[in-house]
């Protein structure tokens, strides 16, 4: 349910540890008079949500799940400091790929 939304993974009020990384496609549209420039790269978060466990079986040790499973758990709200534009890569699809672990490990990539 969307409650999984509101809520961080612990309730004791501990921080959740959230990896990050970044995968650059491309840097252009380079300003030196604007002091910006475009990037495209894939962002990729990962974290644990004891909530999201469930009973492994041979086979199903974690499963990919579509984009819009991310709009009904908890997800970290992770901004760019200083930024002067951002926007997710819009397709026919959403360009996101959710992968939650067993032990309620979660893995995202957003381009």
């Amino acid at each position: 349910t969307a409650i999984f939304r509101q809520y961080m993974p612990f309730f004791a009020g501990l921080p959740v540890e959230v990896g990050v990384t970044m995968q650059i496609i491309s840097i252009s549209t380079v300003s030196e008079v604007q002091m910006d420039f475009t990037s495209d790269f894939y962002f990729r978060q990962s974290w644990r949500d004891e909530r999201l466990s469930f009973q492994k079986s041979p086979g199903l040790e974690s499963m990919t799940v579509g984009a819009e499973v991310a709009e009904k758990i908890w997800v970290p709200d992770t901004f760019f400091a200083n930024e002067k534009s951002a926007y997710f890569h819009m397709a026919t699809t959403p360009n996101t790929f959710l992968r939650i672990g067993s032990g309620g490990e979660v893995f995202r990539s957003i381009r």
